[in-house]
């Protein structure tokens, strides 16, 4: 079982390691020891770290802290990382990647890793393997009203997965279906809302939603509910209701909903907002 993450090749050289992933600003230059490759500020939440053969996972940030000697020095005293993935790099970084010859793969969502992860970084292709993690496609059908407000359900018993809590419509992209048809199929499914009913709109970026070995790559998609279509529920879901944005996050705050289940809404409102 391995889950592949695409991402953008930056550097194309192949690596295999351990991940360490820091939600934090990463700097080379103020967060590492260049004699060891040990991460001595306090302050880091990978604190105590070595970099030594790790695949370092780092968030979007604008500046990295990092010139073209930094880690070649790192290299020089084994104290490098194997690899390093990124949501964003800038063109600091893809320059020290290239003159240490490490590999750099960006346009990958954090979320899909976690630090203890055993990892494959192809750096040519922007391909990222991750060993005994399974990955599964989900389209994320997010229904707004006239209001601006938003549809959750609460998920039955009868599921498998995440029983009692609040979700959008969603449901598994088959072999051979685009995420827009599942998006489409699900909201017929689980509501009784066709096309006159339930409008599409759009399908946003995909994120990542990681829970302990499964990683979920989740596409927004944006409807429009026309007049006051009725909603019908089918077995999968409970109950529901209309939401505010604020309100999502309060609930995925405390645990009441699937994963990341507010950046989803994020992303299909801002698909409504430009249509």
């Amino acid at each position: 079982m391995s889950a592949t993450i695409h991402g953008r090749g930056q550097v194309s050289r192949r690596a295999s390691g351990v991940v360490l992933r820091t939600h934090l600003a990463f700097s080379f230059l103020r967060d590492v020891d260049a004699g060891t490759g040990v991460v001595n500020n306090p302050r880091s939440d990978i604190f105590g770290e070595a970099l030594n053969r790790r695949i370092l996972v780092l968030p979007r940030v604008n500046e990295h802290g990092i010139d073209k000697g930094t880690l070649v020095l790192l290299k020089r005293y084994k104290g490098s990382p194997a690899g390093i993935l990124a949501e964003k790099a800038d063109d600091a970084l893809i320059a020290a990647c290239e003159e240490a010859e490490t590999p750099l793969i960006d346009g990958v969502d954090c979320e899909a890793f976690r630090t203890g992860d055993s990892a494959f970084m192809d750096g040519e292709n922007g391909i990222v393997e991750l060993e005994g993690v399974a990955l599964s496609q989900i389209a994320t059908s997010v229904l707004f009203n006239s209001r601006g407000e938003l549809l959750v359900v609460r998920r039955s018993g009868r599921v498998g997965s995440y029983r009692g809590v609040w979700s959008c419509i969603s449901g598994y992209v088959e072999e051979g279906e685009m995420p827009e048809e599942t998006a489409v199929r699900e909201m017929r499914e689980e509501t009784g809302m066709g096309p006159k009913e339930a409008v599409f709109i759009g399908k946003a970026e995909a994120l990542d939603a990681r829970d302990k070995v499964q990683v979920w790559e989740v596409h927004p998609c944006a409807f429009l509910r026309v007049g006051e279509a009725e909603v019908t529920l089918d077995w999968e879901n409970e109950d529901f209701k209309w939401s505010t944005e604020e309100e999502i996050k309060e609930m995925e705050g405390k645990g009441f909903t699937v994963p990341r289940l507010a950046e989803t809404v994020r992303r299909a409102r801002v698909l409504l907002e430009t249509r």
